[in-house]
């Protein structure tokens, strides 16, 4: 396991699972999924589908979705809707642990995150929920010119993003950038000794 990842599982094994219940919002669950390749570590984004009725249609995710009365768990909801949208069963990946949980910025919604790191190969079944699966390495999350602000089409409001896949796309923000941002934090910790 290389240093980035180990440090990422310290932190995150450090943070007691968070089992509090948001009655005001929907309650939600995604997969935070990291793979190595050529030495490098690099995090699954999915760029959802267009569907009416989505809040989130069109936007880049972490696969996930709401959680279920058939689910024992915020985890168990998470791996679930994994397999179900892109056809990837974590049972195979190393577990590294959870993320704090968040609550949405123009949504009423509550997620719980929790990171996974698997080996390649990965082969991909989408559902209809899912235009496409994208590896973005560590080092383009951190790029100072991939930096940028995603304009809330809604409330006008903005917010800090990554332009991950170029002009003309989704932004990663929201939620997912939150997220994004506690995994990176952890990346550069110190083990203790």
């Amino acid at each position: 396991m290389s240093e980035i990842l180990t440090n990422i599982q310290e932190a995150l094994s450090k943070r007691a699972t968070d089992q509090s219940r948001n009655e005001e919002a929907v309650e939600a669950a995604v997969a935070a999924i990291l793979r190595t390749k050529n030495g490098e570590l690099e995090l699954l984004l999915i760029h959802r589908s267009q569907r009416n009725g989505d809040p989130w249609s069109g936007h880049l995710a972490f696969p996930g979705g709401r959680i279920e009365r058939c689910d024992d768990s915020a985890r168990q909801a998470a791996e679930r809707e994994t397999l179900e949208e892109i056809g990837i069963s974590l049972e195979k990946g190393t577990y590294l642990g959870a993320l704090q949980t968040l609550t949405g910025l123009t949504l009423p919604v509550s997620v719980s995150a929790f990171a996974y790191h698997i080996e390649p190969p990965v082969s991909f079944e989408f559902s209809d929920e899912v235009q496409s699966a994208h590896w973005i390495p560590f080092k383009h999350l951190t790029a100072p010119e991939q930096q940028t602000k995603y304009t809330h089409q809604k409330s006008n409001q903005r917010f800090e993003a990554i332009d991950v896949l170029g002009p003309e796309k989704p932004l990663l923000w929201g939620i997912t950038y939150r997220f994004t941002q506690e995994l990176l934090s952890h990346r550069n910790a110190q083990s203790a000794s």
